[in-house]
């Protein structure tokens, strides 16, 4: 009976024992089981990790988490959060894009727009985290507006001080003839620019007005137009403005010294053609005999002369000419077809006048006629005059 007793004892303290080992280990296991799901919490945050320039500032909200050195900005959230920074360029530079790259290179959306700051400049940008690491690259463009806006004060600077030059008569008929490219700006600062290649003690730099008047210019070509003005008040002052579509530059003519200049060649031609009948000699060179009589010069080959034909003009072999031409169009060399027989000619028709040494001359203006074949040129030599040209494609010849 006392056996019976002893053994029901051990038996329920047996029983108590596994109770509370049971629930010792129960308890266990609910602890591990929070500290696991808290692991699990912390593990679902990703990091962004924004690239720091040394162009511009970037910022973000200070409710996330981050680090920072010298180099990036580290920020940890978590997925499906809305992610906002804000991008101030330096001084003289702009924001120009960001780069949101997810683990996989690939691009992630991001929305821009001003930011709420005071800031002009600054630009703010925001996206969606995914679930996973991003990175993020800011890029700058300079800031080129107040450049522009000191280079355009200075331009203006520049034209009132220089110019002083109103323009009158541009009527919205002559405007029609320019195809939408007059500009009186660029027109009054072309004018500046022609006077300026004349010499310091020019009369030019006293004009203050340009008059277009209503007088037909009737030598237009596809690639040109031409209108006849005058500076100041005076009418006889006349000027014939061309512009080239094409290199969409203007050219001047004064025709009033012009016809100064055409006067004066015509006179030292006539000197030296009475000079050349006076006392005619043999033609030393086959260069000289391509001057035929009338003033015009052709590639072609050279006539034969014999004993009974008369002869032509002849000059000194101890002299030649060296000429120089400046300005001329590319348009026009591609119309007469070489650019060596054109200046030869030049120089043979200078040659014949009795220029000798460097002559420097100017590609003054042309005119081309498709139909005709033909074209008409213009060069100023300055103090010495200015030689009026034509050229006949059919014949490939020169005539001056």
């Amino acid at each position: 009976m006392y056996y019976q007793k002893q053994k029901r004892i051990m038996i329920v303290i047996a029983a108590s024992l596994l109770v509370f080992i049971v629930l010792v280990c129960s308890v266990s296991a609910i602890k591990a089981g929070k500290k696991k799901a808290d692991v699990g919490e912390e593990e679902e945050r990703y990091l962004v990790t924004v690239y720091k320039s040394t162009e511009g500032l970037i910022t973000c909200e200070d409710e996330l988490e981050k680090e920072e050195d010298d180099n990036k900005l580290i920020l940890q959230a978590k997925e499906g959060e809305n992610i906002v920074l804000d991008i101030l360029p330096d001084e003289g530079k702009l924001y120009s894009n960001a780069e949101v790259m997810d683990e996989k290179a690939g691009y992630i959306l991001l929305s821009e727009e001003k930011s709420d700051g005071t800031v002009e400049n600054e630009k703010r940008i925001s996206f969606i985290m995914p679930a996973g690491n991003v990175t993020v690259n800011v890029n700058y463009i300079n800031d080129l507006s107040d450049n522009d806006e000191k280079d355009e004060a200075e331009d203006d600077q520049e034209e009132e001080q220089l110019y002083h030059i109103t323009v009158q008569g541009m009527t919205k008929k002559i405007e029609k003839t320019y195809r939408g490219y007059y500009d009186e700006n660029d027109f009054v600062r072309a004018i500046g620019n022609w006077f300026g290649m004349i010499s310091v003690a020019s009369d030019y730099y006293n004009v203050t007005k340009a008059t277009f008047t209503d007088e037909k210019y009737d030598k237009d070509t596809e690639n040109t137009v031409s209108h006849y003005l005058y500076f100041n008040d005076d009418k006889e002052w006349k000027i014939l403005a061309t512009f080239d579509f094409t290199s969409k530059t203007y050219q001047f003519v004064d025709i009033r010294q012009r016809e100064k200049e055409e006067a004066q060649i015509a006179a030292k031609r006539a000197e030296q053609e009475q000079k050349n009948t006076a006392t005619p000699t043999p033609v030393p060179t086959e260069a000289a005999a391509n001057i035929p009589s009338g003033g015009s010069y052709s590639n072609s080959d050279s006539p034969t002369i014999s004993d009974t034909e008369p002869q032509q003009e002849s000059y000194e072999t101890e002299e030649s000419i060296e000429l120089s031409i400046s300005n001329v169009s590319s348009i026009f060399l591609e119309f007469v077809g070489s650019q060596d027989v054109f200046h030869e000619a030049v120089s043979e028709y200078l040659f014949g006048l009795g220029f000798t040494g460097r002559v420097n001359g100017k590609f003054e203006e042309f005119t081309l006629d498709e139909e005709k074949g033909e074209a008409h040129f213009v060069i100023s030599l300055g103090k010495s005059g200015a030689v009026y040209g034509t050229y006949d494609r059919s014949t490939g010849a020169y005539g001056f």
